[in-house]
């Protein structure tokens, strides 16, 4: 995004950030239906093109931040999960294996992945009570 941003000669990249964390969002949950303003609901797949059509017809930029948002979420979203699940290819965008080293994984975050919900929430699904920590069962207050 520093390199767009260079280009373009953009020197704030808070919008441009802001659209490629919604693309990225809205890819991985395309059949969420979004609430915008004025009551008009549509699928979450469009909602980046949506906040640039807005920005646009509201006077408050050219589209352009929105555009650079958009293409930076874009080449993040298909190195990192459509071209390894579509296509087979490599994770592109895999973490270094020393930072992995220097920041090791806690149990809890093994067991989950993206999209699937951590033990205790599947639990407390299937209808078990949720048991995150051995706190005992406590005292009541009151009457």
């Amino acid at each position: 995004m520093l390199v767009i941003g260079y280009v373009f000669d953009q020197m704030l990249l808070c919008v441009p950030m802001i659209l490629a964390v919604v693309y990225i969002w809205s890819s991985s949950n395309q059949e969420v239906i979004v609430n915008f303003w004025f009551g008009i609901t549509f699928q979450a797949m469009y909602f980046p093109w949506v906040l640039l059509a807005f920005g646009i017809l509201t006077g408050q930029s050219n589209g352009t931040p929105e555009l650079m948002g958009i293409f930076a979420g874009h080449c993040y979203f298909f190195m990192k999960t459509k071209y390894p699940r579509d296509f087979g290819g490599p994770d592109l965008l895999a973490t270094p294996q020393f930072l992995r080293n220097l920041f090791p994984e806690d149990e809890r975050e093994r067991e989950r992945s993206f999209g699937v919900p951590p033990s205790a929430r599947a639990a407390a699904a299937a209808g078990g009570a949720p048991r995150l920590r051995g706190w005992g069962q406590g005292q009541q207050l009151g009457n």
